[in-house]
């Protein structure tokens, strides 16, 4: 049975808030668009911090590794559903939020554009093409070995389902070895049950909200969210 689910993706937004840091200028030509760096404030510590010698975990489903925003960023790529590497929209969407490299006259730019990627397919589209995936006990727990494995500083899983006590039992090893484990929290309404891996009190839970910081309006709810970050239109 699955474990969890990617999301398909989230809704509409408008324009950036006009009170944060403003971007650098880059050349990227959607540039204007990234506004999540410049929200949260990670495009104004570019100058001095992008990351660089950190491994961030990407359990997803499988990246384009030789994608031009993505060159140098990937280091390795896995994949743990035996159904064989693929470049997939989610997982490369996510690694382009992640570290899509800044300033080179391509696509936009990612919020620590220096870090080293692992990029860990774990979950399968439900067809080819689609943003929607399924995620396997089994290859989410393959997943967070590795990880572990790899020394990854920073798993993300943007990713959310029921609770599944073996993916809580890898989860609680890799918060216990000092990792940060991150995953989103769901996108199946206010009234939605919390999901899970991001209901795990070792998990920090993020829910997404527009460029004015309004609440995306199919975000779960719960006291088991900790923070929220641009996810909306991204």
């Amino acid at each position: 049975m699955p474990a969890a689910e990617v999301p398909a993706g989230n809704g509409p937004s408008s324009t950036a808030s006009p009170s944060r840091p403003p971007a650098p200028a880059y050349s990227d030509p959607f540039a204007a668009l990234s506004y999540g760096p410049a929200l949260t404030g990670a495009a104004a510590l570019h100058p001095s911090a992008r990351g660089r010698g950190q491994l961030v975990a990407v359990i997803d489903t499988g990246v384009d590794a030789g994608h031009p925003d993505l060159a140098g960023r990937v280091g390795e790529t896995a994949d743990v559903t035996g159904n064989g590497w693929s470049a997939d929209l989610h997982g490369t969407a996510v690694a382009g939020i992640i570290a899509a490299n800044a300033d080179n006259a391509e696509g936009g730019y990612g919020v620590a554009t220096d870090v080293a990627l692992l990029a860990i397919k774990a979950c399968q589209p439900v067809e080819a093409g689609a943003l929607r995936a399924k995620c396997r006990t089994s290859s989410l727990v393959k997943a967070l070995d590795l990880a572990m494995s790899r020394d990854a500083a920073v798993i993300n899983m943007s990713l959310a389902g029921p609770p599944d006590d073996l993916v809580a039992r890898y989860v609680a090893l890799a918060a216990d070895q000092g990792r940060l484990v991150i995953a989103g929290s769901g996108n199946n309404g206010p009234n939605a049950r919390p999901s899970y891996p991001a209901a795990l009190p070792e998990v920090i839970a993020v829910t997404a909200v527009d460029a004015t910081e309004r609440r995306y309006r199919d975000a779960n709810l719960g006291d088991y969210i900790d923070i929220a970050a641009p996810g909306v239109d991204i």
